[in-house]
């Protein structure tokens, strides 16, 4: 990912985040920008540890229209790219990186202007409302779209507890 220009490296100063519990101890942990992804390695899938803060943004947030939140999302320029990228490991990371769910642009045709903690929401919602049996008819939440989603994009983008009932 640092070869194609996707992500910084570990040791550039500039995205290191050091912080101290008190004055003149030594830094503390802080895990808030690494978050585990399932890869798939042959037959099994494993859990990796990936350096958010690394990754490289766009320059501008992006404004969820569920949320109104303004966020800045992982920066690549085209999907054909990111699988390229990626294809050499394997795994729904590659798609769950995004701040917002990117992989949906292709079947929708229009621009993804909502957050993927957004879309997980309409989907769990959709979920207890609807029971287990909703998953062939829950919809884009873009209120110009209305496609349905296929079975593989929910669950992909559920809450793992949410799918799983």
């Amino acid at each position: 990912m640092m070869k194609n220009g996707l992500m910084h490296s570990p040791f550039d100063q500039r995205y290191r985040r050091p912080t101290r519990s008190e004055v003149g101890s030594p830094l503390k942990a802080d895990f808030s920008h690494v978050e585990l992804y399932n890869i798939d390695e042959g037959r099994k899938t494993i859990q990796v540890p990936i350096f958010t803060q690394l990754l490289r943004v766009e320059k501008t947030p992006i404004d969820c229209v569920i949320c109104a939140e303004s966020i800045y999302n992982v920066s690549y320029d085209a999907v054909d790219e990111w699988i390229e990228v990626c294809m050499e490991f394997d795994g729904d990371w590659v798609w769950k990186i995004s701040r917002f769910p990117k992989i949906l642009r292709a079947r929708c045709k229009h621009t993804i202007d909502f957050c993927t903690p957004c879309l997980q929401k309409h989907i769990g919602t959709q979920l207890e409302q609807l029971d287990k049996s909703a998953c062939d008819i829950i919809r884009c939440p873009s209120q110009t779209c209305q496609r349905l989603l296929t079975y593989e994009e929910v669950q992909l983008y559920a809450q793992k507890e949410t799918f799983s009932k």
